[in-house]
């Protein structure tokens, strides 16, 4: 089953979420796609959610070689081309307004050399974040590689709830 948020849904989910007293971010819907063919990176895709302004300045797994956040700028059908850039500096997250990295848009890129992410696999990751006062902290999650040819998106709600101290 499908499971989509409105924004009236997110609004009053983070507004449960302030009421403790310190920040809190939540990650929904996480889910990664795997590599197929002769392909050597695979993507995260996810919602995140805060109570405060926060940037989402990296992210790490030892499942890859390297661990990217990048943005599509254009993709291209004739060659199945996709130009991407290097996220430097993060992308900042406004208190209650849901950042999506999806396909086309934002997201974390994993690259091997060797081992495909293959489909099923859970692997950790872990997002490393900054908030507005400088305070770096992280949040580990597993997302699940799910095949992307005939994926519609995340079928079950993966939601991490982490709380800064």
């Amino acid at each position: 089953m499908r499971t989509f948020f409105s924004s009236a849904a997110l609004t009053a989910m983070l507004a449960c979420l302030s009421s403790a007293g310190h920040a809190e971010v939540r990650v929904l819907n996480v889910w990664a796609s795997t590599t197929e063919d002769q392909q050597n990176s695979a993507s995260v895709y996810m919602t995140i959610l805060s109570t405060t302004a926060i940037t989402l300045v990296g992210a790490h797994t030892p499942a890859a070689k390297t661990t990217e956040i990048l943005e599509v700028e254009e993709a291209r059908t004739q060659g199945n081309e996709v130009v991407t850039r290097a996220i430097q500096d993060g992308i900042q997250i406004q208190p209650r307004q849901a950042l999506d990295l999806r396909p086309s848009g934002y997201h974390v890129q994993l690259s091997n050399d060797s081992e495909p992410f293959k489909a099923g696999v859970k692997i950790p990751l872990t997002l490393q974040f900054k908030d507005s006062a400088g305070k770096e902290f992280s949040v580990l999650i597993q997302p699940e590689m799910l095949s992307r040819f005939g994926f519609q998106g995340p079928q079950i709600d993966r939601n991490i709830t982490y709380a800064p101290r």
